[in-house]
């Protein structure tokens, strides 16, 4: 498997769905995901990075989406050891590195860290893939659901029950 390297890129967020029981859904497939309006020196390791990901235009600004799948993906190497990768909701912080559980506004500055690695088989072999594993909220404005946002209560409500559980630890060496 090839080497993986963790990456932070700093930005506004939008339509941050990152805690458990609020995720997104899209082509059958379930996960967490940030969209980001990286700064100038979050496009410069973008580009260097090789990730492949769609870049689009929303306010204004040029965005890219990062995503970390519901599920963990399992499997068995080719040396024949089991593993599992990802899966689960990212570890969020604040600006000290305390455990964040408040709902994310659009605007809001953030660095999220991003493992990315190189796609080692199948139709993508040699592509850049890329894993959600945390975001540090650095300026907090609060989520002001639409009128029409119908999800706002079932939000709240899981948010509440998430925040009893308890927390997961990051991974060792991880800069939050």
């Amino acid at each position: 498997m090839a080497k993986a390297k963790n990456i932070v890129f700093t930005g506004k967020a939008y339509y941050a769905m990152v805690y458990e029981g609020n995720h997104d859904e899209f082509g059958g497939k379930e996960f967490y995901k940030i969209t980001v309006a990286l700064d100038n020196e979050g496009w410069a390791k973008f580009n260097k990075s090789g990730l492949s990901l769609k870049v689009r235009e929303l306010e204004g600004e040029e965005v890219v989406t990062f995503k970390r799948d519901l599920e963990a993906k399992t499997g068995t190497s080719a040396k024949g050891k089991k593993f599992s990768l990802g899966g689960g909701a990212p570890r969020v912080v604040d600006a000290d590195g305390e455990e964040f559980d408040k709902l994310i506004g659009n605007g809001s500055k953030v660095e999220v860290l991003v493992e990315v690695y190189e796609i080692g088989k199948g139709p993508l072999k040699g592509k850049k893939g890329h894993r959600l594993e945390a975001v540090k909220v650095i300026e907090h404005i609060p989520y002001e659901p639409n009128d029409d946002d119908d999800e706002e209560e079932t939000v709240e409500e899981t948010q509440e029950e998430t925040e009893e559980a308890p927390k997961k630890s990051s991974k060792k060496g991880l800069p939050f």
